[in-house]
């Protein structure tokens, strides 16, 4: 089995090298970088890795929606570039923590594989629905599975519409810890909000897109809008999920409804 894992970048080359070595599972890494000022330090970094990675340019200009970068379209080409059985994505401010992912994907048949997503940060401390969340990294590669949305970009919905099968890795074989937030709360609250925004005329223009109300209430989490993210969670599992996801978005509504944590 050949298992491919791709990377998009941009300026965050400080995150990038312990990203790219906990990929050492994958029979192929392709970095796609979307403008780094430092572009050269990025070429230099992975000539000292000694995986097989291969970087490549993606232009922000091509891949534009709304004056943001559309997320969706730029992994869909990144996607379409794998060659490998199974095609997982990590964002550069993450890595991989894991127990012999390739003999657990080989053991597992499956069309889409979903990991728990760890985000370490000191003031998520009080919120435990932002501390930990579960998200579709990893697909067969079949032309039936690609992204949607231009923002909050999921494998989920096609993985839906194929009627595919979906499953959840155990935490003790492999989860992904996501470093990004760790920033200033000035910084992730202007984050979220310019994305809450985005994420409403998304919903404008689709509102059965399920997955995305899911985006919706964890930005209102972010917000501390208690009654939002419930409503969101609410209206996310009355259009449908993956079943993988039902069973998790259930657990973390039944949670916030015991604890109230915002």
């Amino acid at each position: 089995m050949k298992l491919s894992a791709f990377v998009i970048t941009k300026d965050e080359v400080h995150y990038l090298e312990q990203c790219l070595r906990s990929l050492s599972d994958f029979d192929e890494i392709l970095v796609f970088d979307t403008g780094s000022a430092d572009y050269r330090g990025v070429e230099q970094l992975i000539g000292q890795i000694n995986l097989p990675i291969t970087l490549s340019s993606l232009p922000f200009k091509d891949y534009q929606w709304r004056g943001n970068f559309d997320f969706g379209a730029a992994r869909n080409k990144a996607l379409s570039a794998c060659t490998g059985d199974i095609v997982m994505y990590i964002d550069s401010d993450e890595r991989l923590v894991s127990n012999n992912i390739r003999a657990y994907f080989e053991e597992v048949k499956s069309d889409g594989y979903t990991f728990s997503i760890l985000n370490p940060h000191t003031f998520l401390v009080r919120t435990p629905a932002l501390s930990e969340g579960i998200f579709t990294r990893a697909v067969k590669n079949d032309d039936r599975f690609h992204f949607i949305n231009p923002l909050h970009e999921n494998l989920t919905w096609s993985l839906k519409q194929a009627r595919a099968e979906n499953v959840f890795v155990p935490k003790d074989v492999a989860r992904i810890v996501h470093l990004g937030y760790d920033i200033s709360r000035k910084k992730m609250m202007k984050k979220v909000k310019r994305n809450a925004a985005l994420t409403f005329e998304m919903l404008k223009a689709n509102p059965a897109d399920a997955e995305t109300w899911v985006a919706m209430a964890t930005l209102h989490a972010w917000l501390g809008n208690g009654g939002e993210y419930v409503a969101c969670l609410e209206q996310a599992l009355g259009l449908g999920l993956m079943p993988v996801y039902e069973r998790w978005l259930e657990g973390q509504l039944n949670d916030y409804k015991r604890n109230k944590p915002f």
